[in-house]
């Protein structure tokens, strides 16, 4: 007999993930910026994140645990310090989250300067 949890692990709600970037258009002089990946669900839920500038991991997989209450959503984020220089010179930052239990549920959002989410 199957149980609404055996079919909560096997379909697992779906996850929306949002980039914020830093404003490309802006004459920013700060020297470090930073992105943030926000985590968005109608159910709670667990996900791996993991950070990458042009392909290399520069951030291992780390557990995000979406909370909130039922009925008015879940949500977790993630940020990741960027400097100035990497952004302006086109570098390509990736966020590649992976919803748990289950390694086949693997998902890249990717963006560059000016590029936004993807």
């Amino acid at each position: 007999m199957e149980t609404k949890t055996d079919c909560v692990e096997r379909n697992p709600e779906p996850i929306q993930v949002h980039l914020l970037t830093p404003d490309c258009d802006a004459e920013n002089t700060e020297i470090n910026l930073e992105l943030v990946c926000i985590l968005l669900g109608s159910g709670r839920g667990e996900v791996e994140v993991e950070s990458l500038i042009n392909g290399v991991v520069v951030r291992p997989k780390v557990k995000v645990i979406l909370s909130g209450k039922q009925g008015s959503g879940y949500s977790s984020f993630i940020k990741q310090n960027i400097t100035k220089k990497s952004w302006d010179e086109g570098d390509r930052y990736t966020f590649r989250v992976t919803r748990l239990p289950g390694i086949g549920n693997i998902e890249l959002y990717n963006t560059s300067k000016c590029e936004g989410g993807q």
